[in-house]
């Protein structure tokens, strides 16, 4: 990388940076987001082009400050380098376990400790779609509710709808 003069460029480094951006549909309505490796560094939007726009300035606010004041700004996980190795120490039942079923079908433990692994991790991401297409559909119900009730409304005379019952105009 090269050398860095001024905090100008300094923050148009960081700026270029992929941080890791989380989402989370609000239940009453609207989004909020973080940068995971900013502690801190979060907003709120009614839309995903606002929040997007948000979470940005929030960066960017962010960033400004821990430069100002000579805060060790952490790297984006996407540029963590990654061996392929870790070491885990388990219960003796489990690894007993865990050499059943690989024996069982004809792999080896690591194969075996793999497969599990990348099952579970799957099967988490398909959880959390199934959580995001439920509250996308409960915001959708909530949307046809609120339709309905305007249609009911509509129909109605003024003074029912004018929250004074009866100061209409």
């Amino acid at each position: 990388m090269k050398e860095i003069k001024n905090k100008k460029e300094l923050l148009e480094h960081y700026m270029k940076l992929p941080y890791t951006i989380r989402i989370i549909p609000e239940k009453t309505g609207g989004f909020f987001a973080e940068i995971e490796e900013l502690p801190g560094c979060m907003t709120q939007g009614d839309t995903i082009e606002e929040i997007m726009k948000n979470i940005e300035e929030a960066k960017e606010l962010w960033l400004e400050v821990a430069i100002e004041e000579g805060i060790e700004i952490p790297q984006p996980k996407e540029l963590e380098e990654y061996s392929g190795k870790f070491l885990i120490r388990i219960p003796k039942s489990l690894h007993k376990r865990l050499a059943y079923l690989a024996e069982k079908d004809g792999v080896s433990l690591n194969q075996m400790v793999i497969y599990l692994l990348s099952e579970r991790s799957i099967l988490k991401e398909v959880k959390n779609e199934i959580k995001t297409l439920a509250w996308d559909l409960k915001k959708v119900e909530y949307g046809l509710y609120t339709l309905k009730a305007q249609k009911f409304l509509s129909g109605m005379p003024a003074y029912v709808k004018d929250k004074t019952y009866g100061k209409v105009g």
